[in-house]
C-alpha cells in the first residue's frame, strides 16, 4: 500500500515488486535486464517515473499485446471497493497502464518507435489496416477497462480519445452503464477536457461536447466517486467555454454535489487523489 508522498514509491521498490511478479509468471521476463535497463528515477516526477518502468517492461515482455495482456491478466488482485483508493492499493498498476498507452495502442509505425509526446494526426477505422486496428483495439480497451478496476487507467486512456475520438465516444457511451463503478468514472475521468497529470485532450470542441453528453447520465450515478468526476468534467469546460457549463447546469439540474463542484471557480488542475 502506497502511504504519504506517492512519487517516492514509483522506483527501486516498484522495480522489484513488477519484476517479481512478471517473472514468477514466465521465466521468458528477465529480471536483471528490467532492472539494467531502468534509467535513474530519483529526482524525476511521478508521471516521468511511471513512463520510465513501462518503456523498461517493454524491453522485456512478449511483442504480442495479447501475450502481454495474459500476463498481466494472471497478476491482477480483485477489484477495489468503495473504500479502498486507487493510489494507495492499486498505485502499482499505473505503469501497466501506461504499458498500454505507449506500447498497446495501435498507431500506423512500429509500436516499439519512442514517441515523445501523443500523436497529433488522427486514425480512423476506415484505414487500410481498419480489421487489425479494430481487433488491437479491442484488446487494449479491454486491458484498460480491467485494469482501471483495480487501479486507473484515466491517463493511458486519453491517448486513444485523442487518436480514435469517433470510436471511443461509442465505447464512452458502453462504459457509462458498466456495472464497475470504476468503469463508469473512467469514461468521465478519462475524457475529462483538462485532466491532473494527464494534460489536456486534443480533440476538437464539438468532440469535446459529445463526451460531456455522453457521460451527463452519471451526474446521478450512484457513486459518489462517479459523481464527484463527472462535477470536475463540466468545471474543466469553465476553462475552455464557460457557457457550456452553465447551459449544463441549467439543462441537468444535477445533484448538489456535482453542482458544487461543476460550479468552482479556478483551476481543476487539482492533483490526484485517493477516494473521498
Amino acid at each position: 500500500m502506497a502511504k504519504g508522498n506517492l512519487t517516492r514509491h514509483f522506483g527501486a521498490e516498484l522495480v522489484e515488486l513488477l519484476g517479481a511478479r512478471f517473472q514468477s509468471l514466465t521465466p521468458a521476463f528477465n529480471l536483471a535486464r528490467f532492472r539494467e535497463v531502468i534509467p535513474e528515477l530519483d529526482g524525476e516526477t511521478l508521471m516521468r517515473r511511471v513512463r520510465h518502468i513501462a518503456e523498461a517492461l517493454d524491453r522485456c515482455l512478449p511483442d504480442d499485446p495479447a501475450d502481454v495482456w495474459e500476463l498481466m491478466r494472471r497478476m491482477l488482485p480483485s477489484e477495489l471497493t468503495e473504500n479502498q483508493q486507487i493510489f494507495n492499493e492499486g498505485y502499482w498498476m499505473l505503469p501497466l497502464a501506461a504499458w498500454w498507452e505507449l506500447f498497446g495502442c495501435p498507431v500506423p509505425h512500429d509500436r516499439h518507435a519512442r514517441e515523445s509526446s501523443v500523436v497529433a494526426g488522427r486514425v480512423e477505422m476506415s484505414d487500410s489496416s481498419a480489421g487489425d486496428t479494430a481487433a488491437d483495439l479491442e484488446l487494449a480497451l479491454h486491458a484498460l477497462a480491467e485494469l482501471t478496476r483495480r487501479g486507473t487507467s484515466e491517463f493511458a486512456i486519453r491517448r486513444y480519445v485523442n487518436l480514435y475520438p469517433k470510436l471511443l465516444l461509442r465505447q464512452v457511451t458502453v462504459w457509462a452503464c458498466h456495472p464497475s463503478f470504476h468503469v463508469r468514472r473512467l469514461a468521465s475521468e478519462g475524457t475529462r477536457p483538462y485532466l491532473p497529470w494527464g494534460g489536456k485532450l486534443r480533440v476538437g470542441h464539438e468532440e469535446q461536447e459529445a463526451f460531456l453528453r455522453a457521460v451527463t447520465p452519471l451526474a446521478r450515478d450512484v457513486s459518489p466517486y462517479v459523481r464527484r468526476s463527472v462535477g470536475n468534467h463540466v468545471r474543466d469546460w469553465r476553462r475552455i467555454d464557460p457557457a457550456v457549463a452553465d447551459r449544463w447546469l441549467d439543462a441537468v439540474k444535477p445533484p448538489e454535489d456535482v453542482r458544487r463542484l461543476a460550479q468552482a471557480r479556478g483551476s481543476s488542475a487539482e492533483r490526484p487523489r485517493g477516494r473521498d
